[in-house]
């Protein structure tokens, strides 16, 4: 015999899930008392918790704060904000705390599809003094320059035997 479709609107998925043993019998036990099946429970567990809100995250719709301009300037407003409630007179804002437009970031002189910014490699190739080396995405994850040197080196190997 099949079973009743517990949504008659909504197309359904197979979802499976790892859980302690300890918590699928407290379920089976909750869904038995209540004549519920697990899948009941379980999806009606879910839209409670979406329904909640949940105050260890923030939300997407909260403002985030990324930018360290954001962040720099939010400090000095609560900064005069705290010198008023104490009374005392606010401090001037130097200009190094609110910069008025920060510098754009150099346009990158590598493909980002086949290479990113990694750990310095052995060699210390550093990227315009970013402290990181331009690495393989895939393979090895070598270094761009380490790479060329390595293919060079070869290749003069290679005609220096021909030479010989």
């Amino acid at each position: 015999m099949a079973r009743k479709a517990i949504y008659d609107t909504e197309p359904t998925v197979v979802v499976s899930l790892r859980m302690p043993q300890a918590l699928k019998a407290q379920l089976d036990r909750y869904a038995s008392l209540h004549r519920l099946t697990l899948t009941e429970l379980l999806v009606d567990g879910a839209r409670w918790r979406l329904d909640q809100e949940d105050t260890r995250w923030p939300a997407a719709e909260d403002e985030r704060i990324t930018d360290t301009t954001d962040i720099t300037r939010q400090l000095a407003e609560l900064t005069v904000r705290l010198t008023q409630l104490e009374g005392r007179s606010a401090p001037a804002l130097p200009a190094l705390i609110l910069p008025a437009k920060l510098p754009e970031p150099p346009e990158p002189d590598f493909d980002p599809m086949r290479f990113i910014l990694g750990p310095l490699c052995e060699k210390q190739h550093d990227y315009h003094g970013t402290g990181q080396s331009v690495r393989q995405i895939g393979g090895k994850h070598e270094c761009r320059e380490c790479g060329n040197a390595r293919k060079l080196a070869y290749k003069q190997r290679q005609k220096d035997a021909r030479n010989v």
